[in-house]
């Protein structure tokens, strides 16, 4: 969905492309952190950080794996865990 003008879309992007690439990368990245703690925020509490961790990849980008790398990733995930 997008409900923002064509107007206002084009003044939008030009803004963002008079910036410089490294401003460009730090809003991307504040961008990125505040949908995480968002995501983070809607887990349950009592989850693990290992949990969380996994709950977090299959909400961000669950949709672009197999099943198979799906389970590949996970099993990643544990392995290389600090818990």
């Amino acid at each position: 969905m997008n409900d923002t003008s064509p107007e206002i879309q084009k003044r939008l992007t030009e803004k963002y492309m008079s910036l410089s690439g490294f401003e460009r990368v730090q809003i991307g990245s504040s961008m990125f952190e505040s949908a995480k703690k968002i995501a983070e925020y809607s887990l349950p509490k009592d989850l693990s950080e290992k949990e969380k961790k996994i709950q977090l990849f299959l909400r961000f980008y669950g949709h672009e794996f197999s099943e198979i790398e799906k389970k590949k990733i996970i099993t990643r995930l544990i392995k290389n865990s600090n818990e």
